[in-house]
């Protein structure tokens, strides 16, 4: 199960914002896959995520979290689960909604279907 864990530090303007999936290797899915996204953030800020030409989740405000730069767990965020056709590109867009440099972790689960 292909996983990784992403930290990106925004600038400081409001709207400003983080892509962390870019240039991962599982960015395109090869395989059917579930979706596991555990997200939360120094500052207030939203996430997008989409799948391919699908929007899964429209701009939504991400948990705010006083540890900046701790990875999000299960037990402290509500886990963001779908499931994308293989061939789908991957893409999160954060953005802040406050001007405060923030800090933004993500941590990503790829499951193989099939």
């Amino acid at each position: 199960m292909p996983q990784a864990s992403f930290v990106s530090t925004t600038a400081a303007a409001t709207g400003s914002q983080v892509f962390p999936v870019a240039g991962w290797t599982y960015e395109f899915l090869p395989w059917a896959a579930r979706v596991k996204i555990l997200v939360h953030a120094s500052a207030a800020g939203n996430l997008q995520v989409y799948s391919g030409s699908e929007s899964i989740m429209d701009p939504s405000p991400v948990q705010v979290n006083a540890t900046a730069g701790a990875l999000p767990s299960d037990l402290n965020v509500h886990p963001i689960v779908f499931d994308a056709p293989a061939g789908d590109r991957l893409r999160l867009v954060f953005t802040t909604t406050q001007a405060a440099a923030t800090i933004v972790s993500i941590v990503l689960l790829v499951t193989p279907l099939g």
